[in-house]
């Protein structure tokens, strides 16, 4: 059983800026660390991401030739990614919470690839990661890989620039608010950005890239690459790629 509250949020935050106008929430771009992962699997591969949003990143690796899973807790968004996937790509898309993973009926695949772009760092229970990762573990097929990209805990981040100094400096201030407190987004309509408020969503849990990788480790997984990068999710994040340990 889930014990992750609160993540209804998202959903409230997705219809929030589809309300606004947006044309997009997710980042369209190809994520370029995924894009050179993808060139080293094999034909015909099977992936499943979690956490796809409207779907960009799962529409990137079906163009590829893949077969893909995408799984979200927001109808919003998998109706969005159902209504703007072709069909010709090779995609499934599904609505599901991971941080109940006996409900997503999963059990019996193996997967070339399973994609985290920023869907582990929501998950501030201990149980509901560890059950998450056993499961992400358990699907990969022996040589597969799990790319996971999430959001850096901010006492591991280092500044680069005095605007980074400053983000920072605000990102922290944002922590000590409560969920649901308003904050400003940007988003990009029909007829240019336009800045609104939505809600803060429920606490996260993001770890420093050496705790990410621990973390891993526990959970059966052999660290290839873990560097820090630039965020698409939130503003300062980390890239792993791992595999069955």
């Amino acid at each position: 059983m889930a014990k992750q509250k609160g993540l209804k949020a998202y959903e409230d935050r997705y219809q929030a800026v589809f309300a606004a106008g947006a044309l997009h929430w997710n980042d369209p771009r190809p994520n370029p660390h995924l894009s050179r992962l993808l060139n080293q699997l094999r034909e015909h591969s099977d992936c499943i991401e979690f956490g796809c949003g409207e779907g960009y990143q799962a529409r990137l690796i079906a163009s590829q030739g893949h077969t893909v899973t995408g799984i979200d807790l927001s109808p919003t968004a998998i109706a969005k990614a159902i209504r703007e996937t072709p069909p010709e790509l090779q995609i499934r898309f599904l609505v599901g919470d991971v941080t109940d993973v006996s409900s997503l009926h999963l059990t019996g695949r193996n997967y070339d690839l399973v994609v985290d772009i920023g869907c582990l760092h929501m998950m501030a229970e201990n149980d509901d990661r560890a059950n998450y990762l056993n499961l992400v573990c358990n699907l990969l097929r022996r040589e597969g890989k799990f790319f996971l990209q999430n959001g850096l805990d901010l006492d591991d981040v280092y500044p680069q620039s005095e605007d980074e100094a400053k983000e920072l400096a605000e990102l922290r201030a944002l922590q000590a608010e409560p969920a649901g407190h308003p904050v400003p987004r940007k988003i990009v309509t029909a007829s240019g950005l336009r800045e609104i408020s939505i809600p803060l969503c429920p606490p996260c849990r993001m770890l420093s890239l050496d705790e990410y990788s621990r973390e891993l480790a526990t959970h059966g997984f052999r660290v290839l690459t873990a560097e820090r990068t630039a965020g698409v999710n939130c503003r300062f994040e980390m890239f792993i790629v791992a595999e069955r340990s």
